[in-house]
């Protein structure tokens, strides 16, 4: 929840969610949604050889903002995660996060 302190009206949080273990994204978007925040995510293959994963990223923003900050025509897109609970100091677990 900290890091709602930390975004402008008018900001954007990103997070470099990569792993090739873990899926992050519905903790992400869980803790964003607890927040007010709208998740976009955004696979970047572009520059990857094709032995590489692509990047993952994912973007907080105010409702709305979201869409238009990380805009559709670059990629970005609503997370469509499977439902988690958010992570807080008190709670996480690896194993929901483990990719499937």
């Amino acid at each position: 929840m900290e890091y709602r302190r930390a975004i402008r009206p008018e900001g954007v949080l990103f997070f470099h969610v990569t792993n090739e273990f873990l899926d992050l994204v519905p903790a992400i978007s869980a803790n964003a949604e607890v927040m007010g925040l709208q998740a976009s995510v955004k696979q970047a293959s572009l520059f990857n050889p094709p032995e590489r994963s692509p990047t993952v990223w994912v973007a907080l923003a105010e409702e709305g903002r979201a869409a238009s900050v990380p805009n559709s025509n670059v990629g970005w897109k609503p997370v469509q995660a499977r439902p988690a609970p958010p992570w807080t100091d008190r709670y996480s677990s690896i194993f929901s996060a483990m990719s499937r």
